[in-house]
């Protein structure tokens, strides 16, 4: 079994740890926010495929 401390080891600058942060609540929280309130509507996100 792999601890936490072990998967979250990087060597990456942490510039780059806090893009990635940034990305994710820019982005990603949003996206999975609209996604719950508006369940009904099919195409309500970006990631949705339109038929």
């Amino acid at each position: 079994m792999i601890s936490w401390l072990t998967a979250l080891d990087t060597r990456a600058s942490g510039w780059t740890i806090l893009m990635r942060l940034l990305v994710g609540l820019i982005v990603f929280v949003p996206e999975g926010i609209q996604k719950l309130v508006f369940r009904d509507r099919p195409g309500c996100s970006r990631s949705s495929a339109q038929k």
